[in-house]
């Protein structure tokens, strides 16, 4: 259970809050603001306790030197600026946020959100931001990029009483299966051939991590990883000696470590770098196995790459393939579960694409009946079940 200190920040244990991994503060600061820090690291509450008080006190000791809480924000774009600074979110939530405030309004005039008074800010000019920035995109981007960050400015604004609570619906979404491989195992094949035998070209920007594309490529495949995982593996997690991976998932709020079995082809590959790769890689990228900060790095080299060779792929079709390839092989959902990083049976089943060939076999087994002697062979083998029964009987 969440501790209530006297200070008004409450800490939350790794687990309790959202099922986050780490200590959690949050609550009301003595300006009025409201803050939430997920302190990365810190499993212990009376660390984080301590850590709280000291957070609570600098900003209590900032507030009278300012001379009482902040003023209320007049525009969009300064509640945008405290929510950031408040909240201290990653470089990737900011770009989304400031591409929300440089979006023109048809409706006021090709004002900027960021000018517009916060008296006049409504979830129409939000929607019409996105319409305006993401025209060509899905709904389900749309609600990422522009109505998710909006959402929660206003509810930062509403939680420090400068605004109501402020409902933002979001667009409808059509859930989209994605697709496995056209050809399956080919294709997969086809993939990593090309990796394996491709060579940095001279204009290539990324030819420094040239070596790990075919690392990557076969990782997803053979694990069945989402791809931010995967880039997010450290050779701390990585064990050469048992052959598994060692992570840790959070499981109905509480942090369990899952020890999950290397694809022999993986173990193959990742024994096979160049010796000191793993001290190298602590110093140059916080010890990560891969190279790339993130998936979009990936998908710069990853697109041409699959135009060049002529097959339609993204990592998360990947993970389609894995577990529509278990499932064929007559794996139940259990076992893919445990087998890769899913945390629940019931988003496995979400996965497995079965192929045509699989179902053409499947429903010829309807209606097929069985010859006379394989109907002799079943009735002999009763009657000595039953022989072997009744004499231990006896």
């Amino acid at each position: 259970m969440s501790r209530k200190s006297d200070r008004t920040l409450r800490v939350y244990a790794p687990g309790e809050r959202k099922g986050k991994p780490w200590c959690v503060i949050k609550g009301r600061l003595a300006d009025g603001r409201h803050v939430e820090k997920l302190l990365v690291g810190i499993t212990d509450p009376q660390e984080a306790r301590s850590i709280a008080d000291e957070y609570y006190r600098a900003a209590e000791a900032a507030a009278r030197e300012q001379g009482g809480a902040p003023s209320r924000p007049r525009t969009f774009g300064e509640l945008a600026q405290r929510y950031v600074e408040a909240r201290r979110i990653a470089r990737s939530e900011r770009r989304y946020v400031n591409r929300l405030l440089a979006a023109p309004l048809m409706s006021m005039q090709k004002r900027r959100l960021d000018d517009v008074p916060l008296d006049q800010v409504s979830p129409a000019l939000a929607q019409e931001a996105a319409g305006t920035l993401y025209r060509d995109c899905c709904a389900k981007t749309m609600n990422r990029a522009a109505l998710a960050p909006f959402a929660a400015i206003v509810h930062f604004a509403a939680e420090n009483a400068w605004l109501p609570y402020i409902r933002v619906k979001g667009f409808k979404v059509v859930d989209r299966k994605t697709p496995r491989l056209a050809a399956g195992e080919d294709d997969a094949r086809r993939l990593l051939d090309a990796a394996a035998a491709a060579l940095p070209k001279k204009c290539d920007k990324y030819k420094a991590d040239h070596p790990y594309r075919f690392l990557l490529l076969l990782f997803l495949f053979r694990q069945g990883w989402r791809i931010s995982e995967t880039l997010r593996l450290t050779w701390g997690q990585v064990d050469l000696v048992n052959g598994r991976f060692c992570c840790i998932r959070v499981d109905k709020g509480s942090a369990v470590k899952n020890r999950i079995v290397m694809h022999p082809e993986v173990f193959e590959a990742l024994a096979n770098l160049p010796e000191g790769e793993a001290e190298r890689a602590s110093r140059e990228r916080r010890n990560r196995v891969f190279p790339w900060a993130n998936r979009h790095n990936v998908y710069r080299w990853l697109k041409p790459f699959c135009a060049e060779v002529g097959v339609h792929f993204r990592p998360h079709m990947a993970r389609v393939e894995f577990a529509s390839q278990m499932s064929e092989a007559g794996q139940t959902d259990t076992t893919i579960k445990d087998t890769s990083t899913w945390t629940d049976t019931r988003s496995v089943a979400r996965y497995t694409r079965t192929g045509e060939g699989v179902c053409a076999d499947a429903i010829a087994l309807v209606g097929r009946r069985k010859s006379p002697r394989k109907v002799a062979e079943d009735a002999s083998t009763a009657e000595r079940i039953v022989g072997h029964a009744s004499n231990f009987v006896g």
